[in-house]
């Protein structure tokens, strides 16, 4: 299957230029269709007492026509974009023969609407925080990777010119990394480069990367096999430098191979690279 619906979630903590950067570039890529939608967090029903909590009425009002503001920036960027790359507004499933996008705005809490809708994508984009360009939005993150079961595409910080021309794929022989080259499959058959890049540590039970690089090569996928042994870095890190040393303007990886916790104790792989990356990656759960 390629990519032809792609959710990307805006927020008052998402960076639009990130976000819709890559997002405009996929669209014309593969001829997809964009949903931006902006999430607003929900401030209930109407409020008649004089403070709620310890938050008073007038600064709860204040966030939401902040974040009224916030949303009609972003659409306004949104419109921008779609002039300037020739995309065609519509919301209907009409043949795919050309990029196309609409826009939305829903008061819901980010977390919840991806839980809720993201499962119905292709592929999520998700950009970078406003308020942090290292990191992608943890809540956003979190419910793209764990609640959808959809492959997840972590923008760069800056409108990229290219996503896919030279692929890294990020083997680990788990089972993340096995789904996260099948949802990659439309990126890496049309890649100029594919290179497979393993540290073989020895942690996990799976296929070796020279087995990966034959599957690849049944599917026509011509592809290099860079194994290395691990040198006492992180093995975030060494990914990283491995894609930036081959010209890389993708890098393809499971997610959380371990669990989150362990992740957010000692570190990992995936949390090196969501804080790290400058170009765009891929990941699956």
């Amino acid at each position: 299957m390629t990519i032809k619906h792609v959710l990307v979630p805006l927020s008052s903590d998402v960076d639009t230029v990130s976000a819709l950067g890559a997002s405009f570039l996929i669209a014309r890529q593969f001829n997809a269709h964009l949903d931006a939608t902006f999430y607003k967090f929900p401030l209930g029903g109407p409020v008649s007492l004089d403070t709620v909590g310890d938050i008073s009425v007038e600064v709860i009002r204040d966030r939401a026509e902040a974040e009224d503001d916030q949303a009609m920036a972003a659409q306004q960027l949104f419109k921008a974009g779609l002039e300037e790359r020739r995309i065609a507004y519509h919301d209907a499933p009409l043949p795919a023969t050309t990029p196309s996008a609409a826009w939305r705005v829903v008061s819901e809490a980010p977390f919840q609407g991806i839980t809720r809708h993201g499962g119905a994508f292709d592929l999520i984009v998700v950009g970078r925080s406003k308020h942090d360009s290292a990191r992608a939005p943890q809540d956003i993150i979190q419910a793209a990777l764990f609640r959808t079961g959809r492959p997840v595409l972590v923008a760069p910080p800056d409108p990229p010119n290219t996503i896919g021309s030279t692929v890294l794929v990020g083997w680990n022989r788990s089972p993340q990394s096995v789904r996260a080259i099948l949802a990659a499959s439309p990126f890496l058959e049309l890649a100029q480069k594919v290179v497979v890049f393993s540290v073989a540590t020895g942690a996990k039970q799976g296929p070796p990367a020279a087995e990966i690089g034959k599957h690849l090569d049944w599917h026509r996928i011509r592809n290099e096999v860079v194994e290395v042994p691990p040198d006492y870095r992180p093995v975030g890190e060494q990914v990283l430098e491995a894609a930036e040393a081959r010209g890389a303007d993708l890098v393809v990886m499971g997610a959380y191979s371990h669990s989150r916790l362990k992740e957010l104790l000692l570190g990992g792989v995936t949390q090196h690279v969501l804080e790290n990356a400058t170009l765009a990656v891929l990941m699956m759960r």
